[in-house]
This record gives C-alpha cells, structure tokens and sequence, in this order.
C-alpha cells in the first residue's frame, strides 16, 4: 500500500510510504525524492 507523505523539498514531486519504507530522504528538516537524493551524491 502506498501512502502520500509529502513533497519533494527541490522537484515538487509526490513522496510516497511504499509498504512501510519511505521512498525518499528526510535529511536536515528537509523532505526529498529518492531521484534529488541520488543528484546530491
């Protein structure tokens, strides 16, 4: 089951719960996608 958390603090993008697994990075107060996390690295 996908839950909707919030948005991506740089795209804009939908961050999703996916079976109890965030697909993204809350890092620094900041929520991102899983795509604008891998860009920081």
């Amino acid at each position: 089951m996908d839950e909707k958390v919030g948005q991506c603090a740089e795209c804009n993008q939908a961050v999703y719960c996916k079976a109890g697994f965030l697909d993204g990075v809350y890092q620094d107060g900041k929520l991102l996608c899983a795509s604008c996390d891998d860009k920081k690295e």
